[in-house]
C-alpha cells in the first residue's frame, strides 16, 4: 500500500512515469494492524507505566518516580495519530493538501506492520514502538525533561590534581560544539524547511527543564540579548546563591 494514487487503464505517457518515480513510496499500515498494536499496548499499560514511563531521581541508586511529563494517554494518542493520519512529507505537500479540498497527499506515518496470512505482521509495529520508547527513555524520560538540560562543563585547568569545572551561561547558545545562532548544523533538510525558525536576536527565554537529580546542578538554560552592560556571559557559581 502506498500513498500515491493509482492510474487509470490508459497507458501513461513518459511525463507521468517520470513524475511517478520522483515520488517516494511510503509504507503504511491498515486499520486492523494499527488496532492490534494499540490493543496490545493497552493490555500492557500498567507495565509500560511502571517500567518505561519512569524518571530517575537518583541514577546511581536506581530510584525512580512516575514521569510527570510523559504519560501513557498522551503517548497513545500521539502514536495513533501518527499511525492513522501522519504529517505531510514537505511544506509543498501541506500546502497542496489545504488547496486541493482534502485530496490525499503523501504523508509520513508511524509504521505499525502489515497484514499477512499468519496474522503476526503487527509484531513489526511492536518492535518499532519498542525502539521509539527506548530512544525516548534515553533522551527525555530518564530526566523527565522536555527541554535541553544545562549539562556541559568547562575545565580551565584539566591537568590539575582535582580539576575544577564550571557551567558557562553561554551553554544556552549551544552545547557539544553546536551554535544555535548559526545556520548549520541546525537547518532542516530539503523539503522540511517548514520546521525551521529564524533567529530572533531580541529573544528572551528560560527553559522549563532542569536536572531532577539530587545534589548541586546548574539552573535551567536562559537566553537573552547581549547589552552594553552585559558584554560577557560568565558562568554559573553556586556560591552566589
Amino acid at each position: 500500500t502506498t500513498s500515491n494514487k493509482g492510474n487509470n487503464n490508459n497507458q501513461p505517457n513518459s511525463a507521468t512515469v517520470s513524475n511517478r518515480f520522483k515520488k517516494r513510496t511510503l509504507p503504511t499500515s491498515s486499520n486492523n494492524v494499527i488496532d492490534q498494536v494499540l490493543s496490545y499496548l493497552d493490555e500492557h499499560r500498567p507495565t509500560i507505566e511502571s517500567t518505561i514511563l519512569q524518571s530517575y531521581t537518583d541514577q546511581y541508586q536506581n530510584v525512580t518516580l512516575p514521569s510527570t511529563q510523559y504519560l501513557y494517554d498522551d503517548f497513545r494518542g500521539a502514536l495513533e495519530w501518527m499511525a492513522r493520519v501522519g504529517v505531510p512529507t514537505s511544506e509543498a505537500a501541506a500546502v497542496n493538501n489545504n488547496n486541493n479540498g482534502g485530496e490525499e497527499q503523501e504523508r509520513h506515518t508511524f509504521f505499525m506492520g502489515v497484514d499477512n496470512c499468519d496474522n503476526d505482521g503487527w509484531h513489526v509495529g511492536l518492535a518499532n514502538v519498542a525502539m521509539f520508547l527506548g530512544q525516548s527513555m534515553t533522551m527525555v524520560i530518564l530526566n523527565d525533561t522536555c527541554d535541553e538540560l544545562n549539562w556541559e562543563m568547562i575545565f580551565p585547568d584539566p591537568n590539575a590534581e582535582i580539576p575544577e569545572g564550571f557551567y558557562p551561561v553561554s551553554n544556552a547558545c549551544g552545547q557539544n560544539g553546536v551554535s544555535y545562532q548559526k545556520s548549520l548544523p541546525n537547518t532542516c533538510p530539503a523539503g522540511e524547511e517548514m520546521f525551521e525558525c529564524e533567529v530572533d536576536p531580541n529573544m528572551k527565554l528560560t527553559s522549563v527543564s532542569e536536572s531532577i537529580h539530587e545534589g548541586d546542578h546548574p539552573p535551567p538554560l536562559e537566553c537573552f540579548p547581549r547589552t552594553n552592560e552585559q558584554t560577557v556571559t560568565g558562568h554559573y557559581d553556586p556560591t552566589f546563591l
